[in-house]
């Protein structure tokens, strides 16, 4: 439904974040499955692999096994990977390492604890700058105030999310030529999020939050 969806919208700059849940794959039949689903839905809307984020989320993966087999696909098909909430449950340095993933995404609660302390601006450009030095892009979850805006920037974030610079809004009320019933039973059903990149550089440095 969102890679459909999405293929409508028409923008060939924005990507595509989608939700892979590590505990659904119990064998490497499922996940070749699901893999090649996945890329039957994707070219069958012209879409490249390189324009889609698979996020990995949270919860915990029946086998680390089958959580690389399933990203090693992903990743030699052209798609891009990310691991989501990192800072909550079973998205940890442990998981960031058996993934290496081109995006990592953190939490939200944990970016909003952090701002509260004094540190928060240091700690985070260093983690910016660690991950930068690997070839990975921090985005920040959760922003919701101008003061958490600020030191995301401040920081040299790559990529901002969070209330503050949007809500979730139906493609319909944004998109107003996309037929909204093309897909779902009605255009309230359809949402997307925006994710917001500011025009500063990524600066360079040691590693944070391991």
């Amino acid at each position: 439904i969102h890679i459909h969806n999405y293929a409508l919208i028409g923008n060939t700059k924005a990507s595509l974040f989608i939700n892979i849940n590590p505990s659904l794959f119990t064998s490497n039949d499922a996940i070749d499955a699901e893999f090649e689903t996945l890329v039957q839905e994707i070219n069958s809307c012209g879409l490249e692999p390189s324009r889609v984020v698979c996020e990995i989320i949270e919860t915990p993966a029946i086998s680390n096994t089958f959580l690389d087999r399933l990203c090693s696909q992903l990743r030699h098909a052209g798609f891009m990977l990310a691991v989501d909430d990192y800072g909550s449950d079973h998205s940890n340095w442990d998981r960031f390492e058996l993934l290496q993933p081109d995006i990592l995404k953190l939490d939200g609660p944990v970016f909003r604890d952090l701002c509260k302390t004094p540190a928060a601006g240091s700690a985070l450009r260093n983690l910016t700058d660690s991950l930068h030095e690997i070839g990975c892009i921090l985005l920040v979850e959760g922003i919701e105030s101008r003061n958490q805006f600020e030191i995301a920037v401040d920081a040299g974030v790559s990529l901002l999310q969070g209330y503050y610079l949007a809500r979730p809004e139906t493609t319909a009320g944004q998109f107003p030529n996309i037929p909204s019933a093309a897909f779902l039973p009605g255009p309230q059903e359809v949402h997307y999020s925006q994710v917001f990149r500011p025009t500063i550089p990524i600066q360079s440095v040691s590693n944070a939050f391991q």
